[in-house]
């Protein structure tokens, strides 16, 4: 079965403990400000039996964090009530460095590392005069790949229910369309499936103030000197 280091982990768990709460919740957050910064957020928590199994599943780094922080990553970490561990890393990058940086820095080098791979995100821009419109589009991975027989569907089936994942992104502007949920903070959210693809299409318009600002300065120029050449023909009347 040909599964990525996290999915391994997972269905090892899942024979073993299929029973138990072995759990855990993924969350990777973009929020995109209007200087073109984004703060880039992963919220990884594993319950107390998921982490002590990837942490000894082999690897220099199960975790990738040696190598976040060598890549400008800021990482907390603290144990959980239950014995597990909750692991944050954030990064504020511009808007035309997000695919890299998530692609590139919150992938594992190391081969044995437990983090989930990020997809490569296209993130293009088209200006207008009256406003700008910024499109997302990116597919999640799925994080178990393939399944050869019934026994692995099975166990592929077994693992999702073991591991929650979540993509928000949030950016200034309309939204126009996309294919997440809403949220009242103003992000929007994704359900990422860990055993298919998953689609995500973000398309937000912002209006090009400036632009406008001109165009009515323009137009109230316009009615000035229409009005004291309307005003000077009647003096001359």
């Amino acid at each position: 079965m040909n599964l990525s280091r996290f999915g391994r982990c997972i269905l090892v768990v899942a024979g073993i403990v299929a029973l138990s709460s072995c759990h855990a919740n993924v969350l990777y957050r973009i929020d995109i400000h209007p200087d073109n910064i984004a703060t880039i957020t992963l919220h990884e928590t594993f319950d107390s039996e998921l982490y002590a199994l990837a942490s000894s599943s082999g690897g220099s780094d199960p975790f990738g964090l040696v190598l976040a922080r060598k890549q400008g990553w800021n990482i907390s970490q603290h144990a959980t009530s239950g014995g597990g561990m909750s692991i944050v890393l954030n990064r504020n990058v511009p808007v035309a460095q997000i695919s890299s940086a998530i692609s590139g820095s919150l992938s594992p080098a190391d081969p044995g590392s437990a983090r989930l791979s990020m997809p490569k995100m296209s993130i293009t821009s088209r200006h207008a005069f009256f406003s700008n419109r910024v499109a997302v589009h990116a597919v999640f991975p799925a994080v178990i790949r393939k399944h050869h027989s019934a026994m692995d569907a099975v166990g592929a089936s077994m693992a999702a229910s073991l591991i929650s994942i979540q993509l928000q992104l949030r950016a200034p502007g309309k939204i126009v369309s996309t294919n997440g949920a809403a949220l009242a903070n103003g992000f929007v959210q994704w359900t990422i499936s860990p055993i298919r693809p998953t689609p995500i299409v973000y398309v937000v318009e912002v209006p090009n103030v400036a632009n406008v600002i001109i165009l009515l300065l323009a137009g109230v120029a316009l009615l000035v000197v229409v009005g004291f050449a309307v005003a000077r023909q009647r003096r001359v009347s």
